[in-house]
């Protein structure tokens, strides 16, 4: 009997794979930096008082390939984190660009 061939996942679910390889490597790469370097720690420690509400997953995540001279964009990234955590998107809003053009704004001059 012919061995059946194994079937090949969908493009969907390769684009899943690969996202969450994805995922893992920057949580991997973001623990290397952690724990390798003190200013990461002092900042990690820092962002969990910033951002209670965000997993430690994601923040640590933040830390893949950055370096010492990024702290303030780690540190908003954090603060960005908290906002989406805490003020979840309404199902029903229109992103700014399906909005219908109201024409141009009049700025006194």
């Amino acid at each position: 009997m012919p061995r059946q061939p194994k079937p090949q996942p969908g493009p969907v679910e390769r684009a899943r794979l690969r996202a969450d390889a994805a995922v893992r490597e920057a949580y991997e790469g973001g623990l290397r930096v952690v724990s390798g370097y003190a200013w990461a720690k002092a900042l990690l420690a820092e962002m969990k008082a910033v951002a209670p509400n965000v997993p430690e997953e994601d923040l640590v995540r933040v830390f893949a390939r950055k370096t010492q001279l990024q702290a303030d964009f780690i540190l908003g990234q954090a603060r960005f984190l908290e906002y989406n955590h805490t003020h979840p998107r309404r199902g029903t809003a229109l992103p700014p660009r399906d909005l219908p053009h109201t024409g141009p704004s009049k700025v006194a001059a």
